[in-house]
């Protein structure tokens, strides 16, 4: 509904600020992060795996060009690298945790 309609508005303008690039708020875009949010994903989810794939891709050439909607948010894709970033951030805390010994 409208309400799905807004945050995936607001997750799509997220990404195009860490991208610095202009996608569209056209249907296209907006129904595949709607269907991630009917799933339980959170805004926050959103925002981390975000700038976690700008971070990882925005220095590659070859990858950068996958920073888009329709890369990062399909069905297909989206779950794993999603479960790649908590691995990640579990990794990272676990880092620290030591760190701090």
């Amino acid at each position: 509904g409208k309400v799905l309609n807004v945050l995936a508005m607001v997750v799509l303008k997220h990404l195009n600020w860490v991208s610095k690039s202009r996608f569209r708020p056209v249907k296209a875009n907006l129904e595949l992060i709607s269907h991630r949010l009917k799933t339980g994903v959170t805004i926050s989810d959103f925002y981390a795996l975000n700038s976690y794939m700008c971070k990882k891709w925005s220095q590659d050439v070859e990858m950068s060009k996958y920073i888009r909607p329709k890369t990062i948010y399909s069905a297909r894709n989206f779950e794993q690298y999603l479960g790649e970033l908590k691995t990640n951030q579990l990794k990272w805390k676990q880092n620290n945790e030591m760190s701090k010994m």
